[in-house]
């Protein structure tokens, strides 16, 4: 079987589909991160540069060229952890009405904030909320637009 090219600029998320499988780099990973059952074989700068709280565990735990992460806690489990990380990766993370309470609350458990960096997830996801992203949405799905 052959590993087909990845295209950042079109992949949108539609089921959770294991990080792994995704060839994001050729670098090996250098950071594990377990989220309930799943384990994801990251690497850390991604993820350290848009979120706070895996930055301040990367900086609490000991020196070590490949390190293991434990975040059983995060709201939406495997599956918010997995779009909040492909998000940091620069994956096109379609936000809908079905995934976007999910994505306020994983994003806003990572701490991923405008503080470390610009158009963050979690302002992304209120964005959406705020924005004409939900009415659209609704307009096109129910036939109305909310007043």
């Amino acid at each position: 079987m052959e590993v087909q090219p990845f295209d950042r600029s079109s992949y949108m998320v539609s089921k959770l589909s294991p990080l792994t499988n995704v060839p994001i780099s050729d670098v090996s990973s250098d950071l594990t991160v377990e989220v309930g059952a799943a384990s994801f074989a990251l690497h850390k700068f991604p993820l350290v540069s848009r979120s706070g709280r895996i930055r301040k565990l990367v900086l609490e735990a000991k020196d070590s060229k490949i390190l293991r992460l434990s975040i059983p806690a995060v709201p939406g489990g495997p599956e918010a952890f997995e779009l909040a990380a492909k998000f940091c990766y620069g994956v096109n993370v379609e936000i809908t009405l079905s995934n976007v309470a999910m994505l306020c609350c994983a994003a806003h458990f990572l701490e991923m904030t405008e503080d470390f960096a610009e158009k963050n997830l979690e302002a992304r996801a209120e964005a959406y909320l705020k924005g004409d992203g939900a009415s659209k949405h609704i307009k096109f799905n129910f036939g109305y637009s909310p007043l």
